[in-house]
């Protein structure tokens, strides 16, 4: 696609994001007579129409070179080798595509020897036609010329032992030819879903083969149980359907996203949530079963003590000590999602507010909460909080275009309000940026300036 790009940012080539095969009546008349001159045996009788597929994006018409009369040749010293070899392909098939059709002599050879009937078949083309700068046929395979009702004399004969083989890796063009083919995707995101692909580490390359690593399939086999709908091809493929159909202006895209969330999205993550939580409570026994490492098994830390510079090695006599695991108390607080008291854990880790924090014992449930001392209150994790209607304004983000929220916190010891993206995956990526803080004359950023606020907004701390 960089490739591409560059020639189409030179000029030689047309838009290349599209799938159609629909080429503009002018360039066909310029092909038409660039024949006429070059190759007049191959200019059709009228001008070459081809069939489109009914997902095909046609805002462009297909790839081809802005000037037939550019052959490759002439570009050949202006461009660089792969940017020659793409230019290439795109001249030769544009030009191909407005050619004679080829004419081919076959030939099938039909023997018997007792019951076992016997066929070969042969090839030989008698007009080139299209080929010429498209060769997409076989060698010829050329038949001796035989009678019917004739006798044949076995010379040779022959056997080859082959076993069942699984089916080939794909390559990177024949995975877009698979996704095309299911509809799914377009080609302005092929080449990115093939990057992403290899940049998570979800493949690997090898052999020009598509490899999936431990990664992809561990992941492949969890999204299988948790939301098993949303990696079918048929899956992706109505729904472009359904965008396509929004593109058309034939249906309305908040009636459709609205309705999709409630009927399907909501409900799919709530209960993959649910069968995540099932999963991480029946390993939990087998997480807290294993032992710590005592103490006595850690290398001996030189002291100032002389009796202490030699590592002090545990006996029969000696008893081995354990860490006393902290117990829990019943609280009145109740689990948000099943409704059982939470239990109050100790702890000692720094990043928490409290030294302790609550969990659920409700066999599949696991919930935990943390205090915040700000709003004196106990509280899910980030991750699990569902997100606040009355927090989302209708300003979009400057990034991604997704609403901004109001978020509050404490600085200086007093309250303070921004606006931030409502993405919680973007606010740790590309939005990281994106935070409005209030003032007096509304919200602004160090980055992106003032903003401009509907009518009325204004901080709801004032």
């Amino acid at each position: 696609m960089k490739v591409a790009q560059a020639l189409y940012e030179a000029g030689y080539i047309t838009y290349m994001r599209t799938d159609t095969v629909t080429l503009a009546a002018p360039f066909c008349a310029a092909v038409r007579d660039y024949l006429q001159t070059h190759d007049p045996d191959n200019v059709p009788s009228r001008t070459t129409r081809h069939r489109v597929s009914k997902n095909a994006q046609e805002a462009h018409e297909a790839i081809r070179p802005t000037e037939v009369t550019r052959s490759p040749a002439q570009l050949a010293t202006h461009l660089n080798s792969d940017q020659a070899r793409l230019y290439d392909l795109i001249w030769n098939r544009a030009v191909a595509s407005q050619c004679c059709a080829a004419r081919l002599r076959k030939t099938r050879i039909i023997t018997r020897s007792g019951p076992a009937h016997w066929e070969a078949r042969g090839q030989v083309v008698e007009f080139p036609g299209y080929t010429r700068y498209w060769n997409n046929l076989s060698a010829d395979v050329q038949l001796p010329v035989l009678q019917p009702d004739q006798a044949l004399e076995l010379k040779q004969a022959g056997a080859e032992q082959k076993q069942t083989q699984p089916p080939p890796r794909y390559t990177e063009p024949k995975l877009v030819q698979l996704m095309e083919r299911q509809g799914i995707g377009r080609p302005s995101t092929y080449a990115p879903t093939i990057k992403t692909l290899k940049e998570r580490g979800y493949v690997q390359v090898e052999k020009a083969k598509l490899h999936p690593t431990a990664l992809g399939l561990n992941l492949d086999a969890a999204l299988e149980q948790l939301l098993p709908d949303l990696i079918q091809p048929e899956f992706t493929a109505q729904m472009e359907t359904a965008l396509d159909a929004i593109a058309h202006g034939e249906q309305d895209w908040e009636t459709y996203l609205t309705q999709w969330h409630r009927s399907y999205f909501a409900p799919a993550i709530a209960q993959a949530q649910q069968n995540l939580t099932q999963t991480l409570a029946q390993l939990q026994p087998a997480l807290t079963c294993q032992s710590p490492v005592s103490r006595d098994d850690q290398p001996a830390t030189p002291t100032d003590s002389p009796a202490s510079t030699r590592p002090t090695k545990r006996t029969a006599t000696t008893p081995k000590t354990t860490t006393s695991r902290p117990t829990s108390t019943s609280t009145k607080t109740l689990c948000p999602k099943c409704g059982e008291a939470l239990h109050k854990i100790p702890s000692k880790s720094p990043k928490l507010k409290a030294k302790h924090f609550l969990k659920c014992q409700a066999p599949g449930c696991g919930t935990v909460m943390f205090w915040n001392p700000t709003a004196k209150r106990y509280e899910l994790p980030y991750a699990q909080r569902s997100p606040d209607p009355a927090a989302f304004t209708d300003t979009p983000c400057p990034v991604c275009g997704a609403l901004l929220e109001r978020y509050r916190y404490t600085k200086d010891n007093r309250e303070k309000e921004m606006l931030r993206c409502s993405l919680r995956e973007n606010r740790q990526g590309k939005c990281k940026e994106v935070a409005f803080f209030a003032g007096r004359d509304g919200f602004w950023s160090p980055k992106f300036g003032t903003l401009a606020l509907p009518k009325g907004m204004k901080s709801t701390l004032e």
